[in-house]
């Protein structure tokens, strides 16, 4: 890269220039001059005239008349001589536009002198939702000096941090050692969001020297960590037996197991969305409910109580027979009463990402039933759910 502003080749033809004036200018009439041999007469020329390497005519022992049409002969070898350029090969141009900005004298080669570019930060200036384990990537158009760019970084927000480069020093990367901070609690309205800013100082230079024009300032928004509760969906939660038939407890409580009739019950809860905000990140979901009043020995005879995600339009035998999207694991594995939670972490963030306004779970022992005639099942009361995600 060059600077338009720095031509030292025609600052070396104009150096040059001045003597040569000064040579061609010069009166050897003048007494007591500068090469001027004191005692030479006219009248000793000879017939021998040839051409020097300047072009002016001249004999190989005088003039034969004096250069500036005076009396006296002077010998052209005793002037002070032409001088010559070093260095920059062998013509001069001094012509004022020949020059080359940039170009080293001593070498003929170019030399940078521009600053260096930022061509991105990552992220952006006033970026939101920014996660916790974010990089900090500035881009350049140059490769830089590692140890000055990364001396010209500083921040007060971010703690200690480490420094890593591209191999071919245009991308700086800063990673924090330790997460940074989430502004949270249970209204997003009322949660402001954590900035954190940074800076690139001017002292930051490319390889040849040159420094950034100023100095860049940045900041970015760490996401918001909200904690809250999911209602229940009464019309989608209570229990389908296999033929198809509702059957729910006093409160709607959803129910699972078998009866006298040997006839197997799938319970159903559905967890409303409507309140989780377009874009939220789900970083943890449970599914609550109290397990109580079992009846007979379900865990002995029908096995473990397990969760299974669903998409159902209403709580009838499709539902009960509908394929699962999901396996969520075991809910509850003993008949003593007390709360019991299920992790739907990734049920609830497909539904959300599907665009779904319910999240919509079966609850069925892994018996159908042990076909003894008697009633073995257990409800669940107060079903629903938790969840944390993260947002802008």
């Amino acid at each position: 890269m060059t600077d338009a502003r720095h031509r030292p080749l025609n600052l070396l033809s104009r150096a040059l220039l001045g003597p040569m004036v000064a040579v061609g200018c010069f009166d050897p009439a003048d007494a007591g001059g500068p090469g001027i041999e004191a005692g030479t007469t006219a009248g000793a020329d000879t017939d021998a005239e040839t051409s020097n390497d300047t072009g002016m005519e001249s004999s190989s022992d005088s003039m034969g008349s004096n250069p500036s049409g005076g009396d006296d002969t002077t010998t052209w070898d005793s002037y002070p001589p032409m001088p010559t350029a070093t260095g920059v090969g062998s013509s001069l141009d001094t012509s004022p536009d020949s020059s080359d900005a940039g170009t080293d004298t001593s070498t003929g080669e170019q030399v940078d002198t521009t600053s260096p570019q930022i061509l991105s930060i990552s992220p952006d200036t006033g970026e939101g939702g920014v996660p916790s384990d974010v990089s900090i990537v500035v881009t350049f158009d140059e490769a830089m000096d590692v140890t000055s760019t990364a001396a010209a970084f500083t921040s007060t927000d971010l703690g200690e941090f480490t420094v890593s480069w591209s191999d071919d020093g245009t991308v700086l990367t800063i990673d924090p050692v330790e997460p940074l901070a989430y502004a949270s609690g249970s209204d997003p309205g009322d949660v402001v969001a954590a900035e954190y800013g940074f800076a690139i100082e001017a002292t930051a230079t490319d390889v040849a020297g040159n420094p950034v024009e100023a100095a860049v300032v940045s900041s970015f928004f760490t996401a918001r960590r909200i904690t809250t509760t999911l209602a229940v969906d009464p019309a989608l939660t209570g229990a389908v037996l296999a033929d198809g038939s509702l059957q729910t407890g006093a409160a709607g409580e959803a129910l699972a197991g078998d009866g006298t009739d040997n006839v197997q019950r799938k319970g159903f809860v559905a967890l409303v969305l409507d309140d989780l905000p377009q874009g939220a990140v789900i970083e943890s979901a449970t599914f609550d409910a109290t397990q109580y009043l079992t009846l007979g020995a379900p865990f002995a005879s029908l096995g473990t109580l397990g969760v299974q995600h669903i998409v159902a339009d209403a709580l009838d035998g499709d539902a009960f027979a509908v394929a699962s999207l999901a396996d969520l694991g075991v809910f509850s594995a003993s008949a003593a009463d007390g709360p019991r939670t299920a992790d739907i972490t990734a049920a609830l963030a497909a539904d959300l990402a599907a665009g779904r306004s319910r999240a919509q779970l079966r609850l069925e022992f892994a018996v159908a039933t042990d076909a003894d005639a008697s009633t073995d099942r257990t409800r669940l009361d107060d079903p629903g759910g938790s969840v944390v995600y993260l947002v802008e």
